[in-house]
Protein backbone atom coordinates (compact mmCIF):
# COMPACT_ATOMS: atom_id res chain seq x y z
CA UNK A 1 0.00 0.00 0.00
CA UNK A 2 3.15 2.15 1.38
CA UNK A 3 4.33 1.64 -2.70
CA UNK A 4 1.41 2.76 -3.91
CA UNK A 5 0.70 5.54 -2.54
CA UNK A 6 4.31 7.16 -3.49
CA UNK A 7 4.05 5.88 -7.33
CA UNK A 8 0.70 7.62 -6.99
CA UNK A 9 1.58 10.83 -5.85
CA UNK A 10 4.84 11.04 -7.72
CA UNK A 11 2.74 10.50 -10.90
CA UNK A 12 0.60 13.51 -9.58
CA UNK A 13 2.87 15.69 -8.93
CA UNK A 14 5.37 14.84 -12.37
CA UNK A 15 1.83 15.41 -14.53
CA UNK A 16 1.06 18.85 -12.22
CA UNK A 17 4.68 20.00 -13.38
CA UNK A 18 3.60 18.91 -16.53
CA UNK A 19 0.38 20.40 -16.64
CA UNK A 20 1.80 24.06 -15.44
CA UNK A 21 4.53 23.73 -18.16
CA UNK A 22 2.16 23.27 -20.32
CA UNK A 23 -0.21 25.75 -19.50
CA UNK A 24 2.71 28.32 -19.41
CA UNK A 25 3.77 28.05 -23.00
CA UNK A 26 -0.13 27.88 -24.53
CA UNK A 27 -0.83 31.18 -22.85
CA UNK A 28 2.51 33.04 -22.88
CA UNK A 29 4.01 31.53 -25.84
CA UNK A 30 0.93 31.13 -27.85
CA UNK A 31 2.06 27.64 -28.65
CA UNK A 32 -0.80 25.79 -29.92
CA UNK A 33 0.45 21.91 -29.18
CA UNK A 34 0.49 22.73 -25.66
CA UNK A 35 -2.92 23.27 -25.42
CA UNK A 36 -3.31 19.42 -26.56
CA UNK A 37 -0.50 18.32 -24.03
CA UNK A 38 -2.49 20.31 -21.34
CA UNK A 39 -5.60 18.14 -21.95
CA UNK A 40 -3.31 15.12 -22.07
CA UNK A 41 -1.78 15.65 -18.80
CA UNK A 42 -4.89 16.53 -17.11
CA UNK A 43 -6.69 13.42 -18.09
CA UNK A 44 -3.31 12.07 -16.96
CA UNK A 45 -3.89 13.82 -13.51
CA UNK A 46 -7.72 12.51 -13.06
CA UNK A 47 -6.63 9.27 -13.89
CA UNK A 48 -3.78 9.13 -11.20
CA UNK A 49 -6.52 10.21 -9.02
CA UNK A 50 -9.87 7.89 -9.70
CA UNK A 51 -9.34 6.20 -6.49
CA UNK A 52 -10.24 9.44 -4.37
CA UNK A 53 -13.10 10.30 -6.24
CA UNK A 54 -16.34 9.10 -6.75
CA UNK A 55 -17.66 10.59 -9.31
CA UNK A 56 -17.52 12.82 -11.77
CA UNK A 57 -18.82 14.19 -14.99
CA UNK A 58 -17.52 16.90 -17.46
CA UNK A 59 -19.96 19.95 -18.49
CA UNK A 60 -19.82 22.71 -20.11
CA UNK A 61 -19.03 24.63 -16.87
CA UNK A 62 -16.12 22.49 -16.94
CA UNK A 63 -14.83 19.62 -14.89
CA UNK A 64 -16.64 18.64 -11.27
CA UNK A 65 -15.52 15.91 -9.05
CA UNK A 66 -17.22 14.86 -5.85
CA UNK A 67 -15.23 13.33 -2.96
CA UNK A 68 -18.11 13.24 -0.18
CA UNK A 69 -18.75 10.30 0.06
CA UNK A 70 -15.32 8.98 0.16
CA UNK A 71 -14.26 11.31 2.30
CA UNK A 72 -17.28 10.14 4.66
CA UNK A 73 -16.03 6.63 4.36
CA UNK A 74 -12.80 8.10 5.55
CA UNK A 75 -13.61 9.69 8.64
CA UNK A 76 -16.19 6.77 9.24
CA UNK A 77 -13.31 4.42 9.05
CA UNK A 78 -11.12 6.36 11.35
CA UNK A 79 -13.99 6.61 14.03
CA UNK A 80 -13.81 2.88 13.83
CA UNK A 81 -10.19 2.46 14.24
CA UNK A 82 -10.10 5.11 17.56
CA UNK A 83 -12.85 3.43 19.41
CA UNK A 84 -11.50 -0.18 18.65
CA UNK A 85 -8.04 1.13 19.45
CA UNK A 86 -9.57 2.37 22.99
CA UNK A 87 -11.44 -0.97 23.67
CA UNK A 88 -7.95 -2.44 23.17
CA UNK A 89 -5.63 0.23 25.02
CA UNK A 90 -8.06 -0.46 27.86
CA UNK A 91 -8.25 -4.12 27.76
CA UNK A 92 -3.74 -4.57 27.68
CA UNK A 93 -3.72 -1.33 30.29
CA UNK A 94 -6.39 -3.45 32.43
CA UNK A 95 -4.35 -6.57 31.91
CA UNK A 96 -0.68 -4.79 32.66
CA UNK A 97 -2.16 -3.06 35.81
CA UNK A 98 -3.14 -6.64 37.21
CA UNK A 99 -0.23 -8.56 36.16
CA UNK A 100 2.63 -9.32 38.94
CA UNK A 101 1.56 -6.91 41.57
CA UNK A 102 3.21 -8.60 44.68
CA UNK A 103 6.55 -9.56 42.83
CA UNK A 104 7.12 -10.91 39.53
CA UNK A 105 5.89 -9.67 36.24
CA UNK A 106 6.31 -5.35 35.02
CA UNK A 107 7.07 -2.95 38.15
CA UNK A 108 5.67 -0.13 38.29
CA UNK A 109 8.12 2.00 36.36
CA UNK A 110 7.68 -0.50 33.15
CA UNK A 111 3.93 -0.20 33.69
CA UNK A 112 3.78 3.62 33.70
CA UNK A 113 5.95 4.00 30.71
CA UNK A 114 4.20 1.26 29.14
CA UNK A 115 0.65 3.36 30.00
CA UNK A 116 2.62 6.51 28.58
CA UNK A 117 3.47 4.74 25.31
CA UNK A 118 -0.26 3.25 24.46
CA UNK A 119 -1.84 6.64 25.72
CA UNK A 120 0.96 8.46 23.14
CA UNK A 121 -0.04 6.21 20.30
CA UNK A 122 -3.69 6.94 20.84
CA UNK A 123 -3.05 10.88 20.73
CA UNK A 124 -1.22 10.33 17.58
CA UNK A 125 -4.58 8.49 16.05
CA UNK A 126 -6.71 11.50 17.21
CA UNK A 127 -7.76 10.01 20.33
CA UNK A 128 -8.49 13.35 22.94
CA UNK A 129 -6.80 13.93 25.72
CA UNK A 130 -10.16 13.35 27.64
CA UNK A 131 -11.12 10.26 26.02
CA UNK A 132 -7.18 8.91 27.18
CA UNK A 133 -8.19 10.02 30.90
CA UNK A 134 -11.20 8.11 30.53
CA UNK A 135 -9.70 5.04 29.64
CA UNK A 136 -7.00 5.03 32.45
CA UNK A 137 -9.97 5.83 34.72
CA UNK A 138 -11.77 2.35 33.00
CA UNK A 139 -8.84 0.30 33.61
CA UNK A 140 -9.09 1.85 37.38
CA UNK A 141 -4.78 2.40 36.77
CA UNK A 142 -4.83 4.63 39.82
CA UNK A 143 -6.99 3.12 42.34
CA UNK A 144 -4.36 0.69 42.25
CA UNK A 145 -1.74 2.25 43.29
CA UNK A 146 -3.76 3.94 45.92
CA UNK A 147 -4.70 -0.09 46.88
CA UNK A 148 -0.83 -0.67 47.19
CA UNK A 149 -0.49 2.89 49.57
CA UNK A 150 -3.05 1.87 51.77
CA UNK A 151 -1.01 -2.05 51.77
CA UNK A 152 1.90 -0.94 52.40
CA UNK A 153 1.24 2.20 54.76
CA UNK A 154 -0.70 -0.74 56.88
CA UNK A 155 2.41 -2.95 56.69
CA UNK A 156 2.56 -4.70 53.64
CA UNK A 157 2.42 -8.19 54.47
CA UNK A 158 3.35 -8.01 58.15
CA UNK A 159 1.70 -7.32 60.81
CA UNK A 160 3.15 -4.13 62.76
CA UNK A 161 4.38 -5.33 66.11
CA UNK A 162 3.83 -2.59 68.10
CA UNK A 163 0.03 -2.64 67.04
CA UNK A 164 -2.43 -3.60 70.07
CA UNK A 165 -4.18 -6.43 70.18
CA UNK A 166 -7.72 -5.36 70.24
CA UNK A 167 -6.93 -3.01 67.11
CA UNK A 168 -5.75 -6.07 64.57
CA UNK A 169 -9.42 -6.80 63.71
CA UNK A 170 -10.11 -3.20 62.56
CA UNK A 171 -6.19 -3.72 60.85
CA UNK A 172 -7.78 -6.28 59.02
CA UNK A 173 -10.69 -4.24 58.38
CA UNK A 174 -9.14 -1.46 56.54
CA UNK A 175 -6.89 -4.01 54.62
CA UNK A 176 -10.05 -5.46 53.03
CA UNK A 177 -11.56 -2.54 51.74
CA UNK A 178 -12.14 -2.94 47.99
CA UNK A 179 -10.90 -0.19 45.04
CA UNK A 180 -14.30 1.66 45.33
CA UNK A 181 -13.74 2.31 48.65
CA UNK A 182 -10.16 2.40 50.08
CA UNK A 183 -9.19 4.06 53.51
CA UNK A 184 -8.66 7.63 53.09
CA UNK A 185 -5.42 9.60 54.00
CA UNK A 186 -7.78 11.08 56.80
CA UNK A 187 -9.38 7.55 57.70
CA UNK A 188 -5.51 5.97 58.13
CA UNK A 189 -4.37 9.00 59.78
CA UNK A 190 -6.56 8.40 62.87
CA UNK A 191 -6.11 4.94 63.15
CA UNK A 192 -2.17 5.14 62.67
CA UNK A 193 -2.59 7.72 65.62
CA UNK A 194 -5.12 5.47 67.72
CA UNK A 195 -2.37 2.87 67.87
CA UNK A 196 0.30 4.98 68.94
CA UNK A 197 1.88 4.46 65.34
CA UNK A 198 1.67 8.17 63.85
CA UNK A 199 5.39 9.18 63.68
CA UNK A 200 7.20 11.59 61.18
CA UNK A 201 8.18 8.96 59.19
CA UNK A 202 4.49 7.93 58.38
CA UNK A 203 3.05 11.15 58.20
CA UNK A 204 5.18 11.92 55.36
CA UNK A 205 3.86 8.57 53.81
CA UNK A 206 0.11 10.02 54.27
CA UNK A 207 1.47 13.24 52.24
CA UNK A 208 2.89 11.09 49.66
CA UNK A 209 -0.36 9.09 49.58
CA UNK A 210 -2.80 12.08 49.55
CA UNK A 211 -0.42 13.59 47.14
CA UNK A 212 -1.55 11.09 44.54
CA UNK A 213 -5.01 11.00 45.14
CA UNK A 214 -4.86 15.12 44.32
CA UNK A 215 -1.86 14.79 41.47
CA UNK A 216 -1.52 11.02 39.86
CA UNK A 217 1.99 11.34 40.48
CA UNK A 218 4.29 9.77 43.20
CA UNK A 219 5.40 13.00 45.42
CA UNK A 220 8.64 11.23 46.27
CA UNK A 221 9.75 8.63 43.45
CA UNK A 222 12.49 6.70 45.36
CA UNK A 223 10.50 6.82 48.45
CA UNK A 224 7.73 5.08 46.41
CA UNK A 225 10.26 2.41 44.92
CA UNK A 226 11.50 1.63 48.46
CA UNK A 227 7.32 0.86 49.81
CA UNK A 228 8.34 -2.95 50.53
CA UNK A 229 10.34 -1.41 53.59
CA UNK A 230 7.88 0.77 54.68
CA UNK A 231 6.30 -1.55 57.28
CA UNK A 232 9.85 -0.71 59.44
CA UNK A 233 8.51 2.48 60.60
CA UNK A 234 5.66 0.79 62.37
CA UNK A 235 7.36 0.49 65.13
Amino acid sequence: MKEYLTKNNALTLMTLVAFGFCVYFGVSKSYEPMWILSLLCFASLVFANLDRIKRFKVDKSGFEAETREIVKEARNTIKELQDLSKIMATITLGLVKRTGRWGGGYSYEEKEDLRDSVLNILLQIGVSDEECEEIITGTKWHQYVELDYVHHLLGGSHIPSSLPEEKIGEWKQLRKRGLNNLPSPEELTRFLEQCELLNPNMKELIEDYEHYIRFREQRRPSVWKDRGNWFSFLK
